[in-house]
């Protein structure tokens, strides 16, 4: 990354990174229309195939960026990682699309992007042979920024460019820790195409516009940008202008319409001023700014030759269109003048995850070369966080991540300290890989942990003390394996899978056996959970075996029974019921027996609400406790009752086809309960009394 930096600086654009989505990794050029130099996008991101546009749709014209595209037909989001990114200072990001049925559907695909964790408002094209480029202004609060696409049921996302610029920080200072700048429109009044670098010393694209009623003036002569000033709008662009004719009434306006965007959106708007005409001694060009009808700025008199930049910083909103009056005052000799103009919607932003724990998850992953779709935020947005990642989200609160789950991961090597970080976590589990070395300390230091899932690894050395007096006391459910002999230091508890009393070493020594118990209850538990769902199963097939021939209309005015709710949503969408249907219902049942709550729930203003839609976001979370039945008391396993939450949530998905079957249920509940089984047969505590020395050993019962 530091060599492209530098690469891009040696060709006279620092700050500049510009990217061509879909060509050859060893493939780097210099554009000859805009002498900028790409680079191949096969450095930023993990995923996706390229492939060339259609020939009929590859003109004279096209620019090269736009002859070749990336897509994504494997998994639901694909990310850029875009590095590196100077933190604390301003950006310019473009995203460019142009579809020319590559796919030779010739079926524009539509689908989301963000930037980081926020929606980025793209407009896609709706046809092959068009392409659209979407811009944002964003203040960096990291090293890097990930762009990216996200499948919403509407075909493959693709890319054609990604252009990075590097803006002084004085400039756009709207764009901030909370907001960011998406372009509405940016305009010149030359009758020439679009301006851009080398012209813009930031390549912002500035596009014509004109007006039959407005009259252009320019000059040839040098004008003062005023680089202390910072926009800097191009030469090119300034020494142009438009007035109004003085037969009219001097009055220059002109309106933006929003009727197709949302109406909560935000608007800001620059404007860029100079005089172009050497004005004699009795000449004046005066004017006040209108807003809506509202005063804004005046009298203001643009100064010859000299660039001015004028922001109203106040947010537009609420209306349907936004009109903008430049009215000439009283004693103004001279109509309005406006070189060029920007328009901008202001972007609120949502908070990202706690930047400690990303900066923990981040080292983790490169640390274990983790595989798994781990892009963007790790938690936000909270429909598409990591993979084996569960965060805790409170309003006003940056998430955290509270759960990792890591296990079937194919890791090796220690346990990183970088896991030491993730301050907030209550679950972790690294089970069924190939890790080695000592359980170190800093796993005692994480004081919200409750569940630690060690087991099948080849860790050697010793427990660390704490760690198995939580474990005692019932603060932590921890699970690990004895497959090697464990020992260490005196200040440590060493676990040994040799029990030193079978040696007759122990005969004269008085016995204390310990058995722990929450594991022997997570079985029973989960067993208990299994008999019981399946008797119910048998009653609703019985169920509905006696009603099979019963059709009922999905228009129909349907009691919301019990049992009609866990399946109407099926039932609605396609009038019949499936084995998803049963998986469906399956998840109601769990979700009953962890709540202690019917499928059809009232809250205070008595209104009615299913169980899955109260249940589920409240677990997603990470806040299982609130859900839980307060009659249990707390007498329950906080892993046990995790991994049956986990599966409920997974049963009740609102897409049939995301939901397990009902052999993979089986399955899952079988390898846990041998799981819980195994740490139960490690479990029993032997603690000998020799004088002042005491040793913890584990004694495994016969399978």
């Amino acid at each position: 990354m530091i060599i492209l930096a530098l690469a891009v600086q040696v060709r006279g654009q620092p700050g500049f990174l510009s990217i061509d989505c879909g060509i050859p990794e060893d493939l780097n050029y210099t554009d000859d229309r805009t002498q900028m130099f790409y680079t191949s996008d096969a450095k930023f991101v993990d995923t996706g195939e390229n492939k060339a546009i259609s020939t009929d749709h590859m003109t004279d014209d096209l620019l090269r960026q736009y002859q070749n595209v990336r897509f994504f037909p494997i998994g639901n989001r694909n990310c850029y990682t875009l590095t590196p990114v100077a933190k604390s200072s301003r950006y310019l990001l473009r995203a460019s699309f142009m579809y020319g049925d590559y796919d030779g559907l010739n079926k524009p695909p539509q689908f989301d992007v963000y930037v980081g964790v926020n929606l980025w408002y793209v407009k896609l094209p709706s046809t092959a042979d068009e392409y659209w480029r979407n811009e944002i202004i964003f203040y960096a609060t990291t090293d890097y920024i990930s762009v990216c696409l996200v499948t919403i049921g509407h075909g493959i996302p693709y890319i054609s460019t990604l252009e990075l610029r590097l803006l002084d920080n004085s400039i756009y200072q709207a764009a901030n820790e909370s907001q960011l700048l998406q372009l509405y429109s940016r305009h010149h009044f030359r009758p020439s195409g679009i301006i851009r670098f080398p012209d813009d010393a930031y390549d912002r694209l500035w596009s014509p516009w004109g007006h039959n009623s407005w009259t252009l003036i320019n000059t040839s002569s040098p004008i003062n940008l005023k680089e202390d000033n910072g926009y800097q709008p191009p030469l090119s662009v300034m020494n142009t202008a438009a007035v109004i004719p003085s037969e009219s009434s001097w009055n220059f306006s002109f309106y933006f319409p929003t009727v197709d965007l949302n109406k909560s959106f935000q608007y800001q708007i620059f404007m860029h001023f100079a005089e172009l005409e050497q004005l004699r001694s009795n000449e004046l060009r005066q004017f006040n700014i209108f807003i809506d009808g509202v005063f804004a700025n005046g009298p203001f008199s643009p100064v010859y030759l000299s660039a001015d930049t004028i922001i109203f910083y106040s947010a537009l909103n609420g209306l349907s269109r936004h009109t903008i009056d430049l009215c000439k005052t009283t004693s103004s000799t001279l109509p309005p003048v406006l070189n060029a103009k920007e328009t901008f919607i202001i972007q609120k932003l949502p908070t990202p995850t706690d930047s400690k724990d990303v900066n923990a998850i981040m080292n983790i992953k490169a640390t274990y070369q983790i595989k798994k779709d781990w892009v963007g935020d790790p938690c936000v947005p909270m429909n598409y966080a990591w993979v084996g990642v569960k965060c805790s989200y409170i309003k006003s609160v940056p998430p955290t991540i509270i759960s990792l789950d890591l296990s079937s991961s194919g890791l090796t090597g220690e346990l990183a300290p970088c896991l030491a970080n993730l301050t907030s976590i209550q679950s972790l589990d690294v089970s069924n890989n190939s890790m080695t070395g000592p359980v170190p300390d800093f796993l005692a230091e994480l004081s919200s942990l409750k569940v630690l899932n060690l087991s099948k690894n080849q860790f050697t050395g010793s427990i660390p003390t704490i760690l198995l007096e939580k474990w005692k006391d019932g603060s932590l459910s921890l699970s690990f394996d004895n497959s090697a002999e464990i020992g260490g230091p005196s200040n440590r508890t060493v676990i040994n899978d040799i029990n030193p009393c079978e040696s007759g070493s122990c005969k004269k020594r008085r016995k204390i056996v310990i058995p722990v118990l929450a594991s022997v209850i997570s079985a029973v538990v989960i067993l208990t959970i299994v008999a019981f769902v399946l008797w119910k199963f048998t009653q609703r097939r019985r169920k509905r075996a006696m009603n099979q021939s019963k059709m009922v209309s999905p228009f129909e005015v349907i009691d919301l029974s019990r049992d009609c709710v866990d399946l109407i949503v099926e039932y609605c969408n396609s009038n019949n019921l499936t084995q998803k249907s049963d998986v469906y219902s399956f998840g109601v049942v769990l979700l009953e027996l962890i709540t202690g709550q019917p499928a059809i729930i009232r809250n205070a203003d008595y209104e009615k609400r299913t169980l899955v839609d109260w249940a589920s976001p409240i677990i997603a979370g990470g806040d299982i406790q609130a859900v839980v039945d307060r009659r249990l008391e707390g007498d329950y396993n906080i892993n046990s009752l995790w991994k049956v939450a986990e599966i409920a949530l997974a049963c009740t998905s609102p897409r049939s086809i995301e939901r397990p079957s009902m052999s993979d249920i089986v399955t899952e509940l079988k390898y846990y309960i041998e799981t819980e089984t195994c740490a139960e047969r490690t479990g029993t505590l032997r603690i000998d009394q020799v004088e002042s020395t005491t040793s913890v050993a584990s004694q495994p019962r016969p399978r």
